[in-house]
């Protein structure tokens, strides 16, 4: 799926992780989640958009998968 707000394939912006959490399938979490696991910024980033979108669904998966990757994002990370 290609997302119109991925600018390029290492810039992952809120708006794409959005439309990735929202609208994406299976291969666009996992290309995701990888990049999250290197990248703190996308982590954050993950984080951040769950915040603002309703928690339900996927935007609890995405949040909880975040978390299991980067625990230490935890404890700055507790709204919701």
């Amino acid at each position: 799926m290609h997302h119109r707000h991925l600018v390029s394939h290492s810039l992952w912006t809120p708006a794409a992780i959005e439309s990735v959490i929202t609208r994406g399938d299976l291969a666009d979490w996992r290309e995701l989640f990888s990049v999250a696991k290197q990248d703190r910024r996308v982590s954050d980033n993950i984080l951040k958009v769950t915040s603002r979108i309703e928690p339900e669904g996927r935007a609890i998966l995405a949040r909880a998968l975040t978390l299991e990757l980067r625990p230490g994002l935890a404890a700055k990370n507790l709204q919701w």
